[in-house]
């Protein structure tokens, strides 16, 4: 259901709306992007207790995790005066191998925890690194002029559930989950997570994480800059209300849409097709008659042009767990719903360029 709200809500604001109601659209958009990132911490703390959280370790290109962060960031930040600083050493290697997403993940954590937290003045980001026989130690640092924390919180800053007592005073929202995952995802990639803080002087958050190094080749291509407009997606979803949002927000965006009910529709419809038909699938995954990851699997083994289409996973499920899975059928890659088009555009190009 909140995925539907905060859906409906991106589609309403795409209309010829007043700005009266416009700014109520906005607030039930923030309201529900709130209440998702909580339900998502209460997931991701359940893999934590529970011992499943674990990390991957595939090639990534660092400025394209930096580049999704700041445009996040500047998303949030957009009718705040604070001043946002991003800095990043030049001779970093481009390409790492370790898990992306959970170092994007810590980040989007540490950097909301500051604009939360700040009223005044800003925020910087700092990524160096440090060489190592074994590759680098990647060394985050981010300093903010916000609220601060006293010595006894500082103790307990890393505890589920912990909330100072000048945030909870302050109306300021939150479950006193996001530090504790944090830390939970630096560790399990091998890592190290510190916090420093004077009440009433900012915060600074200082992360280490060993990874290992890979030179860049011409088969990784490029992912950036590829034509997406006139692009033909086959949305495959059996939920009529999140047929409607994510069929109106794609063709928003320029792209031709075609749609399936079912995974066994979309193989039918793969089986049929000429190699011009279709550029890429997004593939629901709790489906009738054929789930997404079956769905996929027979495309991917159909004597077929098409047998090759990049696929995306929109799923509510989000655990690690649920990723691998869609992995191993042939997905691409798999997103969490509510559809979060810079998120969606970044995973289509880098789809488009493996195809290459």
């Amino acid at each position: 259901p909140v995925n539907m709200v905060i859906g409906i809500s991106e589609v309403a604001l795409g209309k010829d709306i007043s700005p009266e109601i416009r700014e109520d659209l906005l607030s039930i958009k923030l309201a529900g992007k709130r209440l998702s990132g909580q339900i998502n911490n209460m997931l991701d703390y359940t893999e934590i207790v529970e011992g499943t959280l674990s990390a991957t370790k595939k090639p990534y290109v660092i400025t394209s995790v930096m580049n999704d962060i700041i445009t996040m960031m500047a998303l949030q930040n957009g009718g705040s005066k604070l001043e946002m600083v991003f800095d990043m050493d030049p001779r970093l290697p481009s390409l790492l191998i370790g898990d992306a997403e959970k170092i994007s993940h810590v980040l989007r954590i540490l950097l909301e925890n500051s604009l939360k937290f700040t009223e005044e003045g800003g925020i910087n980001l700092w990524i160096g690194f440090r060489r190592e026989t074994y590759g680098i130690n990647l060394l985050i640092d981010i300093y903010d002029t916000g609220i601060g924390m006293d010595e006894d919180f500082l103790l307990r800053v890393f505890d589920p559930f912990e909330r100072a007592k000048n945030t909870t005073a302050s109306g300021i929202y939150g479950t006193g989950l996001g530090l504790t995952i944090a830390k939970s995802m630096i560790e399990v990639m091998g890592g190290t997570i510190t916090a420093h803080s004077e009440l009433g002087k900012g915060s600074t958050f200082t992360v280490a994480v060993s990874l290992r190094t890979k030179e860049k080749s011409d088969c990784d291509g490029d992912e950036n800059g590829e034509e997406l407009t006139g692009k033909k997606i086959l949305i495959v979803e059996d939920n009529p209300l999140n047929l409607e949002i994510e069929t109106e927000l794609l063709q928003d965006y320029g792209f031709i849409v075609d749609t399936a009910v079912n995974g066994q529709i979309a193989v039918d419809k793969i089986r049929a097709a000429e190699k011009d038909d279709y550029d890429l699938i997004l593939m629901d995954i709790q489906m009738p008659v054929l789930d997404g990851r079956a769905a996929s699997q027979a495309i991917r083994a159909l004597d077929s042009e098409l047998s090759g289409i990049p696929i995306i996973a929109l799923s509510a499920n989000a655990f690690d767990s649920d990723k691998i899975l869609s992995l191993q059928a042939g997905i691409n890659a798999h997103l969490n719903k509510p559809i979060d088009m810079p998120v969606l555009i970044n995973a289509m190009q880098k789809a488009f360029s493996q195809r290459k």
